[in-house]
């Protein structure tokens, strides 16, 4: 079992990084280099993943090979806002007391923390480069 969830996580890690390169390429090419091309795969792989897990039987077996292709692979490697929004929704909608906070602070976090990180890694490497 573990080694079927390690290929079906490559193989859809891969297949959505490619779709990744692809959409974004012909973006910057038809579109110009505003990043169209990334608002794109974001949106759909946020859209793709609220659609996945309104299926029913995934929050039941959220690992079966299928499932780990598609959200874990497909989708992670077509874009992080897929599993950002998968947990934080998945967060607010749980039952544990306190879930709609954790979920809603996740995804706050991630929004406000994470470009700042981005800054802190590009001016730190500009700095020792």
């Amino acid at each position: 079992m573990i080694a079927e969830t390690i290929i079906c996580t490559a193989l859809g890690g891969a297949l959505g990084a490619l779709i990744r390169w692809i959409v974004t390429s012909l973006s910057d090419r038809y579109l110009g280099k505003f990043a169209w091309g990334i608002l794109a795969v974001n949106l759909a792989g946020c859209i793709i993943a609220g659609a996945i897990l309104a299926l029913p039987g995934f929050s039941e077996s959220p690992s079966t090979p299928l499932n780990v292709f598609l959200v874990t692979g497909l989708l992670g490697g077509l874009t992080t806002w897929s599993s950002l929004a998968t947990s934080s929704i998945s967060g607010m909608e749980g039952k544990e007391e306190g879930g709609f906070r954790r979920g809603l602070l996740l995804f706050l976090c991630n929004i406000a923390i994470c470009p700042v990180g981005f800054v802190l890694g590009l001016m730190l490497t500009e700095r020792l480069v």
